[in-house]
């Protein structure tokens, strides 16, 4: 079900067969890692009932350290004059364990139960990078830096020139060879992995990135696919994944990942604020359940009930009127509910209302600082904004 290898100070170079599905259509160059020895890991992509994949997208959970690979289908046999819409492809996940060096097919169901907040896509996340022989030649090619790191993946080009005999017409030609890679390296300069790829006067395109966390060097290496359309839809034919790592990284491990899932909900809160604005996704959908426990915790309210009497309305319009709440304390905290400033129609006033509302999800991490009398008390102030001034309860 799964094939993964942890190599010594050499990969010697590897040759592999196409599977039936593709036989004659795809190539794999040759290719070594010099250096690196217990940083190489290398997972293999086995073909199912004799259909071959190609990567689609790849995600990285930064808690569970692995790399979930989204696989689509290629057909066994394809008219070329008609190849299949991207649509009609089925897709798979291959999972990559870096932990146990285990790798396995998961069905589409399976893959689906896998993402959570801690699970990104690559790109946007990490630091991608690719080996141009045109950047290289002109020595535009810049290292690209470890995410959260002080190290630097540096593209190397070494280029010889030979003769080769041509058929037609008879006689010989002039052959560019020689090999393509990189090396990470630390501030010192010192080489703590490195790939290497041969080539004969245009190698393979090479691209890979580094882990959002900058712990591993995720490189699908590439097959030469005879059908265009897999590189036309956006797919990527492989049949082995190299992986380099675990490398250290200046800052730890739990402090990263919370700072990654909060960069993930900004981002994917930018593009969810314009859908609420456009009013494509209601505030339900956008605030989620820390809206409804703000709206109870209002309604419940007996102190503010006779205070402003029946309440008509309690709306929330924008995403900037609402907040992270975070529980008291210092260092890296994941908020456990939002501060929303609603607007209230009542029958004796009409104004604002600043609430707490708290999320189900963080539950276990509100009921450790309910100890917290202070913070206890904030959750629970609300705070009714009129003409004649603020209003401040208490609403448990």
């Amino acid at each position: 079900m799964w094939w993964s290898v942890k190599t010594g100070a050499l990969i010697g170079l590897l040759a592999l067969f196409c599977p039936p599905a593709m036989a004659g259509g795809l190539e794999q160059g040759r290719w070594s890692t010099p250096v690196g020895g217990d940083l190489v890991q290398v997972y293999q992509v086995p073909p199912r009932q004799s259909t071959s994949f190609a990567l689609n997208r790849t995600h990285y959970d930064v808690a569970e350290q692995m790399f979930i690979l989204d696989m689509a289908e290629l057909p066994a046999h394809v008219n070329e004059a008609a190849p299949p819409k991207p649509e009609d492809l089925r897709h798979m996940a291959f999972l990559l364990r870096l932990v146990t060096q285990q790798s396995q097919w998961l069905t589409t169901e399976q893959g689906r139960d896998l993402f959570n907040a801690d699970v990104l896509p690559l790109p946007p996340f990490g630091a991608a990078f690719a080996l141009s022989l045109e950047d290289l030649r002109a020595g535009t090619a810049s290292p690209v830096e470890q995410p959260y790191g002080a190290l630097g993946l540096v593209p190397v080009l070494q280029e010889t020139q030979g003769k080769q005999m041509r058929l037609w017409p008879p006689g010989m030609a002039d052959q560019t060879g020689g090999t393509i890679g990189f090396d990470v390296r630390d501030d010192a300069g010192t080489v703590l992995a490195s790939f290497r790829a041969e080539f004969i006067n245009q190698p393979l395109t090479y691209r890979g990135v580094w882990s959002p966390d900058g712990r591993w060097v995720f490189l699908p290496l590439p097959q030469r696919a005879k059908t265009e359309w897999v590189a036309a839809m956006g797919a990527f034919a492989t049949r082995d994944i190299l992986v380099l790592g675990p490398f250290e990284t200046t800052r730890s491990r739990e402090a990263i990942r919370i700072e990654l899932r909060d960069r993930a909900a900004k981002d994917g809160r930018a593009s969810r604020a314009a859908d609420f604005a456009a009013g494509k996704m209601t505030a339900d959908e956008f605030f989620g359940p820390a809206l409804n426990d703000a709206r109870a915790r209002v309604q419940r309210c007996a102190d503010l009930r006779d205070a402003v009497g029946p309440i008509y309305a309690l709306s929330i319009k924008k995403a900037k009127d609402a907040r992270p709440l975070y529980p008291p304390g210092d260092g890296d905290r994941l908020p456990v509910g939002q501060l929303f400033t609603m607007t209230l129609d009542a029958e004796k006033v009409r104004g604002k209302v600043v609430v707490a509302g708290l999320d189900p999800a963080a539950a276990p991490a509100i009921a450790a600082f309910a100890a917290d009398q202070g913070w206890t008390n904030d959750v629970q102030t609300v705070m009714v904004h009129i003409t004649d001034g603020v209003l401040t309860l208490k609403c448990p």
